[in-house]
This record gives structure tokens, C-alpha cells and sequence, in this order.
């Protein structure tokens, strides 16, 4: 592991000092010194570096943990330092982060479509119904009220299904919004009962066209 760490520097940064073997970060490191030879102790979770690296700059993560080594007079003589690299969680994290963030635009922009989708069909359903009650203005009104009242069960079912995203409904839900323009002074003229089964929007508007 720590091969990999110190990269082409190794075998030769073993014994070689600190401030030498990363000049990169001579800065960092003689802070470091300075605080731990005073007899405090650091910590730096996540801290982001510059290392050279396989021969090019390389931005990377650590947790780092700094501490005195005293010698045998009690005083500082020297800084243990734990390093842990975890630049390929942090970067992981970071494109989990992006498509999490890319997933919910995607989302948003489809919600945007199938909202307008929505808005169009119920403005085509309520042009259906204009054109309807025009031309069948010398029907019976049986006849025409039956054919109104499909209109107002498709708009419905089509309620229903914007309320799910377009995805499964009950087929309860969707036989009483069907029938409720069949029902008279509020009561249903039809008792329907059964398992609440889901439907898929395809399946749940063949059914309302029944």
C-alpha cells in the first residue's frame, strides 16, 4: 500500500525527510512539524492535496493524523504520522453525486412533459366534447348523454393515471371514477366489488373504453 502511496518516490523516500520527499507540500508538512515538535497533535479528515505522482500532478484525498513521538527525556523527538488515502471514495461520492443530480433533472424535465402531455389531453377531450354536443344536438338525449358521459370516464381514468405518474392504478379506484357518471342523485346504479388489482395505464384505459 504504501508503495503505491509514495509512487515512483519509492524505494528512495523511505529514511529521507519529510520536507525533501514532498516539496510539493513542504509548506503542510513543515506546519505539521512545527505544531507536533511543539507537543500538539493534528488531524485533517479529508484533506485535500497536490502530489507528484506517476509523473504528473495528481489532486488526492487523505485522512491525515499527526501526533509527537517523544524520546526518553519526555520531549518531542520526532512526529508519527497515519495516512489514509481515500481519494477513490471521494471521487466515487462525487460521480454518485453527479448522476444522482443528473437523475433529477431528467426526472424534472420529464415530469415537465408529461404534464404538458396531460394539459393536451384534456383540452383535446374537452374540443371531443364541444364537437360532440354540436353534432349530436338532434340526438336522443339517452344517446348523447351516454356518449358524454364515456368522454367524462376517459377524462377520469386519465385523472387517475396523472395522479400515479402514469404508473399502476387500482382497478377500484378506476371503475368508480368510470362509473360515477352512470350513478343518478349521487347513487350508484351498479355494485362492483373484487380484489384491488393493479392495472398498467394501457390496460386501465382499454378497460375505461369498455
Amino acid at each position: 500500500a504504501y508503495s503505491v502511496f509514495a509512487a515512483q518516490r519509492h524505494p528512495t523516500l523511505l529514511g529521507s525527510k519529510v520536507l525533501e520527499g514532498w516539496p510539493e507540500v513542504a509548506d503542510f508538512n513543515a506546519e505539521v512539524m512545527r505544531v507536533c515538535m511543539a507537543g500538539g497533535t493534528l488531524r485533517f479528515p479529508g484533506q485535500e492535496l497536490t502530489l507528484y505522482r506517476n509523473n504528473r500532478p495528481e489532486e488526492v484525498w487523505m485522512n491525515l493524523s499527526y501526533s509527537p513521538v517523544h524520546d526518553e527525556s519526555g520531549k518531542p523527538g520526532g512526529v508519527i504520522a497515519i495516512v489514509l488515502e481515500i481519494t477513490e471514495q471521494v471521487l466515487a461520492e462525487r460521480a454518485l453525486a453527479a448522476e444522482q443530480a443528473a437523475l433529477r433533472d431528467a426526472n424534472r424535465h420529464l415530469q415537465l412533459l408529461v404534464n404538458e402531455l396531460n394539459h393536451r389531453v384534456k383540452n383535446t377531450l374537452a374540443t371531443i366534447q364541444a364537437l360532440a354536443t354540436q353534432t349530436l344536438k338532434g340526438a336522443p338525449p339517452a344517446e348523447k348523454e351516454a356518449f358524454i358521459s364515456r368522454l367524462h370516464a376517459l377524462s377520469g381514468a386519465h385523472d387517475l393515471l396523472t395522479l400515479s405518474d402514469w404508473q399502476e392504478i387500482g382497478i377500484a379506484a378506476l371503475v368508480g371514477q368510470t362509473l360515477a357518471p352512470f350513478s343518478g342523485n349521487g347513487e350508484s346504479r351498479i355494485a362492483h366489488h373484487g380484489p384491488d388489482i393493479g392495472l398498467t395505464a394501457n390496460k386501465a384505459l382499454l378497460l375505461t373504453m369498455v
